[in-house]
């Protein structure tokens, strides 16, 4: 899988930072990445390879011209340094840019007081009671993120469990570790329903 994402990252990078041929050619549109992997989990089960894969994805935005790239991982990419990271990478951007926004990591789905469930991405220091409720960000917050930027094309892609049907290319022999975190009911939730919408 990560394999044919790199592929495709390389194809669609070529296309944009490349030139035009017109006879008055316009400004080439940047490229900008916030590129997030979270493999060493504090409270939760611990992930391997979702940090190689960011890195990867990192490396080939820089390799084919990206105007910057920020890559956080594990303990960098904490709700505040995502949130933070985001914004000032918006804010340095022109209308016709290009963002990718990337995450692997755990996914989870999880209820609330109120039986409503949840589906949100998992940050370093997530717990499902109390403060480390608030370290994560839900799929209503990435909504809002991507709204908010109507005047760049986003690149979104979220390589978690509860993010859509996805596969690992497998070969040869190799150690399975775990993808998923079990379901389970948030108490004393510090962030809420809708989280931030992005806004901090």
């Amino acid at each position: 899988m990560i394999r044919k994402m790199m592929t495709a990252v390389t194809l669609m990078v070529t296309g944009i930072v490349g030139t035009t041929g017109l006879a008055h050619p316009v400004r080439a549109a940047d490229t900008w990445g916030l590129i997030i992997g979270v493999d060493d989990y504090q409270h939760v089960d611990k992930l391997g390879g979702a940090v190689n894969d960011a890195t990867d994805i990192a490396q080939s935005l820089r390799r084919m011209g990206a105007r910057e790239v920020t890559l956080l991982t594990n303990t960098a990419a904490d709700r505040d340094g995502i949130m933070t990271a985001w914004k000032t990478l918006v804010a340095k951007t022109r209308p016709g840019d290009t963002m990718f926004l990337t995450y692997a990591g755990h996914g989870v789905q999880a209820k609330d007081g109120s039986g409503h469930v949840h589906q949100f991405v998992a940050l370093p220091g997530f717990q499902f009671k109390g403060e480390g409720t608030r370290q994560r960000i839900m799929d209503e917050e990435f909504g809002a993120m991507l709204r908010g930027v109507p005047q760049l094309n986003v690149v979104f892609v979220i390589d978690s469990c509860h993010s859509g049907t996805m596969t690992r290319a497998y070969g040869g022999k190799r150690t399975f570790k775990v993808r998923a975190l079990a379901s389970r009911e948030l108490e004393d939730d510090r962030l809420g329903a809708a989280g931030d919408s992005g806004q901090r």
